[in-house]
């Protein structure tokens, strides 16, 4: 049998489309977003003083142009344990709240726990393990250049 004559299997097959629709993609958003910012520069400078939107009427339809607040976010790198214990505990509660987040560990220190143990915590457990499913990592393809 020759090379060109070997036959794929369904997930080969798949995983060749998929890689296609992928790059496609890819390419497609960035020209989306190219889009995006020759609408936004054109709109913007149209929005009203005092207005937090605009819209850009075309023959397909009326794109919504909105002016989003500006986000204050942590610095890449910052540590906020490291400026929780910098800063004065009220300028932290101006700042920040808690949020419970369950660590990574938490499964397997759960799955060690015997089951007297997770009695204790109530008659309804506040825990449950949601299976996972298979991750799928497709390969990616070299960008295509225009010569």
């Amino acid at each position: 049998m020759k090379a060109s004559q070997h036959k794929t299997t369904p997930a080969q097959d798949a995983v060749a489309e998929a890689v296609q629709i992928v790059s496609q993609i890819e390419d497609l958003t960035e020209r989306l977003n190219e889009l995006k910012d020759i609408i936004r520069n054109e709109a913007l400078p149209a929005i009203p003083r005092g207005a937090n939107n605009t819209y850009v009427e075309t023959s397909v339809g009326r794109c919504q142009v909105c002016i989003v607040k500006d986000q204050l976010v942590l610095t890449k790198g910052t540590d906020p344990m490291v400026l929780k214990a910098s800063l004065p505990p009220q300028t932290w509660k101006t700042f920040f709240i808690m949020k419970p987040v369950i660590r990574r560990t938490a499964a397997d220190a759960w799955a060690a726990m015997s089951m007297k143990a997770r009695s204790r915590l109530g008659e309804h457990s506040p825990f449950a393990l949601r299976p996972r499913l298979a991750q799928v990592k497709l390969p990616r393809l070299p960008k295509l250049t225009d010569e």
